[in-house]
C-alpha cells in the first residue's frame, strides 16, 4: 500500500507540492502567484483551480501562456478554453503568448487577437501547424503600443491603412503572405525601433522586398522555391545600422544596399550568384561596392568562393575602412586569400578559419565516412581522427602555395592574425599559413594558432620561421 501511495504521489508532484504549501502560497499576492503559475504546463495550471475558492480563477490571470491545440481532446474544448481565457472583459495583462492552431475555420482568432492586444501583449508567437489555408490577421494587430516581439507562421497579412508598432524590436515572418509589395514595406517602415527582421518566403511570390529602417541590425531573407516566377527585380535594403545580413535567394536579379555607414559590422551569408558567375555578376557588381565601406566584415566560405570568381570578371572594390576581417574558406581556396587581402589596405585584424572539401572526395572515401558516422557506438574522436586522414589524402593535390602577391596591409597595418583549422588533418596547411604571415607582416603584434598536433611539435617548427616583425608574439591554443 505504501508503495502504491508513493507512486501515486510521484505522478502528481505539482499538485502535491501545492497542497502541502497552499497556506504559505496563499499569503502571496495574486500577481506573484500568477507569475509562478505561468511557468507550469497549462494542464497543471488549470488544476490549481481546485485548491480553494481563491485559486478558482487565478489561472485565468497568468501573464504567459503556451496554447497548443493538440493537447485538447477536440476542437470544441480548444475553442472553449481560448474563449474563456481571452475574454475581452478581463483587465489582467497577457505579456507572452504562444498559440498553435490547426483548424480550417479559424475565425475565432480575430476575437482572441483583439482581446490580447488590448491586454498589453508584449511577445506574440502565432503558428498554423498544418494546412494550406492562410488566415487573415485582424487590423488590431497593426496598432499595438506594447508589442516587442512578433513571430508569425503560415498566416496572411491584410493591407492596412495605418500601422503603429512603436515598441516592436523583433519580427519574424515565416511563410506569411502579403497582398502586395507596399504592405511589407509599410509594415517595416512603421516599426521605429525594429532591430531583428526575418522573412521566409514559402515560394517565389514575385515580391520586391524593400527594407527601409533606421534601426534594423539583423536581416535574414529566404526564398525556398522558384516555381511561380523565373526571376524578380530583387531586394532593396536601406538600413544604415545593419550588422548581420543573411540572404538565401537565387531568383532575385539584384540586391541594392543603400546608406550603409562606414563603421558598420557586416556578417554576410549570401546564396545568390553561387552557381553561374557570369549571369549573376550584375548582382555582385551592385552589391560589393555598396558594402565596401564597412569596418568589420565576416564572410562565409560560399561567399568567399563567389567573390573570388567574380574578381576574375571585374576588379574588386577597395575596402579602405575595413579594420577587421573574419573569413571562412576551404583548404583548396587558401591560395586565393592574398588576392582578396589586396583590397583591404588598412586591415588590422584577420581571422582565418578553414576546413576540408567534401566535394573533392571520391565515392570510396565518402562511403567510408558514412559507414563510420553510422556506427554510433564509436567514440567521436576516433571518427574525427580517421576522417581527417581521408581529408588529408584528398587534399595532397592542393598543397598550399601563395603567389607573389604581397598585400599592402601586411606591410603597414596588419597587427593581429588568428588561424584555425576547423577539422583535424590540416596541420601542414596551418603551419604554412602561419609562416606566410610571420615572414611577410612587418607590423604583426600577435598571431594565434589553434593547433591540432602536439604542442611541442608546433613550437619547434614555428620557432624556426623567420619573423619580419620582431615584436610578434605567437600564441598556441
Amino acid at each position: 500500500m505504501m508503495g502504491r501511495e508513493s507512486s501515486k504521489q510521484a505522478r502528481y508532484p505539482i499538485r502535491l507540492i501545492l497542497r502541502l504549501n497552499r497556506d504559505r502560497l496563499s499569503q502571496l499576492p495574486d500577481p506573484l502567484i500568477c507569475q509562478i503559475l505561468s511557468h507550469l504546463p497549462i494542464k497543471e495550471t488549470v488544476t490549481t483551480s481546485v485548491l480553494s475558492t481563491r485559486w478558482k480563477n487565478l489561472w485565468l490571470k497568468v501573464p504567459s501562456l503556451e496554447l497548443i491545440f493538440s493537447i485538447f481532446p477536440n476542437f470544441i474544448a480548444f475553442k472553449s478554453f481560448g474563449d474563456r481565457f481571452f475574454d475581452s472583459n478581463r483587465v489582467s495583462s497577457i505579456h507572452n503568448l504562444k498559440l498553435y492552431f490547426d483548424e480550417h475555420d479559424a475565425s475565432y482568432l480575430t476575437s482572441w487577437i483583439d482581446a490580447f492586444v488590448t491586454r498589453n501583449i508584449q511577445r506574440l508567437y502565432v503558428r498554423r501547424v498544418r494546412g494550406n489555408y492562410f488566415h487573415e490577421l485582424p487590423l488590431s494587430l497593426y496598432v499595438c503600443d506594447t508589442l516587442v516581439s512578433l513571430k508569425l507562421f503560415h498566416l496572411t497579412l491584410v493591407n492596412p491603412k495605418f500601422v503603429s508598432l512603436p515598441c516592436l524590436k523583433i519580427m519574424h515572418l515565416n511563410y506569411v503572405w502579403f497582398p502586395n509589395d507596399s504592405t511589407f514595406e509599410r509594415l517595416v517602415a512603421s516599426c521605429p525601433v525594429l532591430e531583428d527582421l526575418k522573412i521566409d518566403v514559402l515560394w517565389n511570390d514575385g515580391r520586391v522586398y524593400r527594407v527601409q529602417s533606421r534601426s534594423l541590425k539583423r536581416l535574414r531573407l529566404l526564398r525556398s522555391s522558384s516555381m511561380v516566377f523565373d526571376s524578380v527585380p530583387g531586394v532593396v535594403i536601406d538600413a544604415p545600422l545593419l550588422c548581420y545580413l543573411r540572404i538565401s535567394d537565387r531568383v532575385s536579379e539584384t540586391y541594392i544596399v543603400n546608406n550603409l555607414e562606414s563603421n558598420a559590422k557586416l556578417d554576410i551569408h549570401l546564396d545568390f550568384g553561387s552557381e553561374d558567375f557570369g549571369e549573376t555578376s550584375v548582382s555582385w557588381r551592385s552589391f560589393l561596392p555598396a558594402i565596401s565601406k564597412v569596418m568589420d566584415l565576416t564572410i562565409c566560405e560560399n561567399n568567399f568562393k563567389v567573390i573570388h570568381h567574380y574578381s576574375n570578371l571585374v576588379r574588386l572594390p577597395q575596402f579602405d575602412n575595413m579594420s577587421r576581417l573574419h573569413v571562412t574558406l576551404r583548404v583548396s581556396e587558401l591560395k586565393w586569400l592574398p588576392n582578396f587581402l589586396e583590397c583591404c589596405p588598412n586591415l588590422k585584424s584577420l581571422i582565418v578559419a578553414f576546413n576540408g572539401d567534401f566535394e573533392k572526395m571520391g565515392s570510396e572515401e565518402m562511403n567510408q565516412i558514412s559507414f563510420l558516422l553510422g556506427m554510433t557506438r564509436i567514440v567521436d574522436m576516433t571518427i574525427f581522427m580517421y576522417t581527417s586522414k581521408v581529408f588529408l589524402s584528398c587534399e595532397k593535390i592542393n598543397q598550399l602555395s601563395f603567389s607573389s602577391v604581397n598585400p599592402k596591409c601586411l606591410l603597414s597595418s596588419l597587427e593581429f592574425v588568428e588561424l584555425d583549422a576547423q577539422i583535424m588533418g590540416f596541420d601542414e596547411e596551418l603551419l604554412n599559413l602561419a609562416k606566410y604571415f610571420l615572414e611577410n607582416s612587418s607590423s604583426l603584434q600577435k598571431i594565434t594558432v589553434h593547433r591540432n598536433m602536439h604542442g611541442s611539435t608546433y613550437e619547434g617548427l614555428i620557432s624556426k620561421f623567420r619573423r619580419r616583425s620582431r615584436l610578434c608574439q605567437v600564441i598556441l591554443i
